[in-house]
């Protein structure tokens, strides 16, 4: 590190969403430590809102232009005529540069980052072109169960095209390494099927079966873990199974994220796996309906902001 602290940087997305609104009530209410740096990315119009004026009477606040303009722990504000989008590249930059070692990030919209003339779909996509990162997993954080996907924002006709063995062996090694190196409780997975009633062995379809067999087997072979399934996806995310294989394995991202948020709401965390830094995030989207009514749940916020401090610890 460059410093005797660490950078965490802190993209608050949209502007008309409440990304800026959970960042600050997060930071309030977040068990963190602030002999570590938490820079905050605002617009020049944002200095003067209300979040700003509400933490600035809780802590010292320091607003700044660039990164090297920080030299202690404590919370800043940097101010960027980027747009959002562009925060989360420059940030991105900046942590794979060794410049900060944590990213968080706030509720980004796809339509933001075509606004801004970026064809990522997505943080993910951001964050693979800048690190030049050839596959990076979505993960997700919750109390009762996680959920990685084996596939990314891609449309449902090409999941079964797209959900190669190669694929899943290396989201599973990502995760695994990751597992042992910060949690160490977890060592049964459920391996998601793909089609309804995970192909009823073969009536529907005979991939699962043929997949989840090679998956299966290679997971227990080469890395000791174990692995369950084709499950049942109309039932797998019952209550009463999340302590029989406390991961889920999903085949694609809604088939892991209805049940996910339905059941964790707003006090999730998603984080990414495969970068050569850390990166956490809300768990929730913009939410531009309730933008500037003080209404948003900073619960998400938090825990990513705590995550972030932990993995650096």
């Amino acid at each position: 590190m460059l410093n005797s602290f660490s950078k965490i940087l802190i993209t608050t997305g949209d502007t008309d969403g409440i990304g800026l609104e959970v960042t600050v009530k997060g930071l309030l209410q977040a068990q963190i430590s602030l002999n570590n740096a938490y820079i905050v990315f605002i617009s020049p119009e944002q200095q003067t809102n209300d979040e700003c004026s509400l933490i600035a009477s809780k802590f010292n606040i320091d607003y700044i232009f660039q990164i090297d303009q920080v030299k202690k722990g404590g919370i800043y504000f940097l101010i960027s005529n980027e747009g959002p989008a562009h925060w989360v590249q420059t940030a991105a930059l900046w942590c794979h540069h060794k410049m900060a070692q944590a990213l968080v990030t706030g509720p980004l919209s796809k339509t933001q980052i075509a606004l801004e003339g970026l064809s990522d779909i997505g943080h993910t996509d951001i964050l693979k072109r800048v690190t030049l990162t050839k596959h990076v997993w979505m993960y997700f954080i919750g109390e009762y169960f996680h959920v990685l996907l084996l596939t990314g924002h891609i449309p449902i006709s090409e999941v079964q095209s797209q959900l190669t063995l190669p694929m899943a062996q290396e989201a599973l090694k990502s995760l695994s390494a990751f597992l042992k190196k910060n949690f160490t409780n977890f060592d049964v997975f459920g391996l998601v099927g793909l089609n309804p009633h995970a192909g009823d062995q073969g009536v529907i379809s005979l991939w699962d079966q043929e997949f989840s067999m090679d998956f299966i087997l290679w997971a227990n072979s080469e890395l000791g873990l174990n692995v369950l399934g084709p499950l049942v996806p109309d039932v797998a995310f019952q209550k009463q199974n999340w302590a029989k294989h406390p991961i889920y394995l999903a085949a694609y991202h809604d088939q892991g994220l209805i049940p996910f948020k339905l059941v964790h709401s707003y006090s999730g965390v998603h984080m990414s796996l495969g970068l050569p830094f850390i990166r956490t995030s809300v768990d929730h989207g913009t939410a531009k309906d309730i933008f500037g009514q003080d209404k948003a749940d900073p619960t998400s916020m938090k825990q990513a902001l705590e995550l972030a401090t932990q993995l650096l610890n």
